[in-house]
């Protein structure tokens, strides 16, 4: 394994357990009412379509938004995207 390769593993291992930490802090946020709007949360990157961040963050969304079940809700922006949506 190359040390370019080694590198972009071991940021990819710090995002995605930077982001899990995240979520175990959110999963500790008090719920107001049980009718309240659901938590409006955004995740905005810079990162290349296709690239490593760009796939970890979609997952990390897609997790996120799984363990929070509608106590909050994660959207992810990605700065770079021509189009600047929100997905």
């Amino acid at each position: 394994m190359t040390t370019r390769s080694k590198q972009t593993r071991a940021v990819a291992r710090r995002t995605t357990l930077f982001a899990l930490a995240a979520v175990a802090a959110l999963g500790t946020l008090p719920v107001k009412s049980v009718h309240a709007a659901p938590q409006e949360i955004i995740f905005a990157i810079s990162a290349a379509t296709g690239s490593l961040q760009q796939a970890t963050a979609a997952e990390f969304t897609r997790r996120a938004n799984e363990k929070l079940a509608g106590k909050a809700e994660v959207k992810l922006f990605d700065t770079r995207s021509s189009a600047r949506t929100r997905t």
